[in-house]
């Protein structure tokens, strides 16, 4: 690949619990390319999108499921006509084939996320649509301004969402990848910042 081409991995998971001994439930990544010569992204695009049971002897999380809508069912009915594993960790090397190469990683509220790969994937550059809008959104909370939901930073820059469904892990870094783009039309510094990054 041209060397003036940057591969970037938007990504997120859906899961069931907060803390990092939690099964992973869904897995969904765009890999998008920008060209540092040209300032602008390519059209191409491949995208990555899986989804597994809750590991043996974890008890389904319901505040977790209420969430995110992966119940047992629902996630044999995205699995269908797939032969993939049937638990996270032991798909990791597939998820890491799609990375390949990638130094840059993009997610909203990404620290959450990272915490179910760092130990298989090197993430050198890594950029968070939540918190990098806290200050530019600037939503009122008790204790001053509290980070935007995905829903909140999408609607800031003027992105239409009503085909999409939050807390579906794809549809979720559709929106951040659109939310990133807007960011480097605007010319955040932060986000160009993070594509010169090495």
């Amino acid at each position: 690949m041209n060397s003036n081409i940057i591969p970037i991995i938007v990504f997120d998971t859906e899961t069931n619990g907060i803390t990092a001994e939690c099964s992973v439930l869904s897995i969904s990544a765009v890999k998008i390319f920008y060209d540092l010569n040209k300032n602008m992204f390519l059209k191409d695009f491949k995208t990555y999108d899986r989804y597994y049971y809750i590991k043996n002897g974890e008890k389904e999380n319901p505040e977790a499921i209420s969430v995110n809508g992966l119940t047992e069912n629902e996630i044999t009915k995205r699995r269908e006509g797939h032969s993939y594993p049937r638990f996270f960790y032991d798909d990791i090397e597939s998820f890491k084939n799609f990375c390949n190469e990638t130094r840059h990683f993009i997610g909203h509220n990404i620290k959450f996320d990272l915490k179910y790969i760092k130990n298989y994937i090197e993430t050198p550059n890594t950029f968070d649509t939540m918190t990098t809008n806290k200050f530019i959104i600037k939503l009122p909370s008790s204790y001053g301004y509290k980070n935007p939901r995905l829903s909140e930073t999408a609607e800031f820059y003027g992105i239409d969402v009503s085909c999409y469904s939050f807390h579906s892990s794809l549809d979720d870094v559709k929106v951040t990848a659109k939310i990133f783009r807007k960011m480097c039309k605007n010319f955040d510094k932060n986000a160009i910042n993070f594509l010169n990054a090495k």
